[in-house]
């Protein structure tokens, strides 16, 4: 099984002929399955049916359930839809998390499209940027409390937390698939190798 997830940037509306770019791509990458994030439903349109019909425009069949207007995350499927659900009510949201599961030969799959909290974005402090206005500081925050308590506020660990609850309350023969733009930077990205760059960030 071929899994695809993509941030689709605005629905592809940030760049010249973006959205039927989008539908090229899931056909290039062979994808059996599909998870978006920044999904809008811009104009009252309706995104999973807008992307099920380019697709088949294309001779790519795909199945896909429309998710809540308060959602930014889809998920299609070449394999019949199960059940989908928002893990989160609009009350208790700390961040977009879309529930689906299919079956592929006997074997069921539960899988979360996951967007996490864009602000708060603590990374950019040590290299000289706000990380909500993302403006220009002064000067870099580079206090590790600090810093962990700017990142405490997106409330992405809580979220992750709730995921790992609710996958936990799955049958133990289920596979499950997380994936999704989680707006949190990879420990693998501070390198010996890339560590003099970090001067070049700060005074970009």
């Amino acid at each position: 099984m071929k899994i695809f997830q993509i941030n689709i940037w605005q629905e592809g509306t940030m760049v010249p002929d973006g959205f039927p770019a989008i539908a090229d791509e899931i056909i290039a990458r062979k994808a059996d399955v599909v998870l978006f994030s920044e999904v809008r439903n811009y104009n009252k349109t309706d995104f999973v049916q807008r992307i099920l019909t380019e697709l088949k425009n294309k001779d790519a069949v795909y199945h896909g359930i429309s998710s809540e207007p308060s959602l930014d995350v889809a998920f299609i499927s070449k394999f019949p839809i199960k059940d989908q659900r928002s893990l989160y009510t609009e009350i208790n949201k700390v961040g977009n998390v879309l529930k689906s599961k299919i079956q592929v030969a006997g074997r069921n799959f539960t899988f979360y499209a996951v967007h996490l909290d864009y602000t708060n974005y603590a990374c950019y402090l040590p290299r000289g940027y706000d990380g909500v206005t993302w403006k220009k500081l002064d000067q870099p925050i580079v206090d590790v409390g600090s810093i962990v308590e700017a990142n405490r506020k997106g409330r992405r660990d809580e979220a992750i937390r709730d995921i790992i609850l609710d996958a936990d309350k799955e049958s133990k023969n289920e596979t499950i698939v997380i994936a999704g733009d989680f707006n949190e930077p990879s420990h693998l990205d501070w390198t010996s190798g890339i560590r003099p760059m970090k001067y070049v960030l700060t005074r970009s």
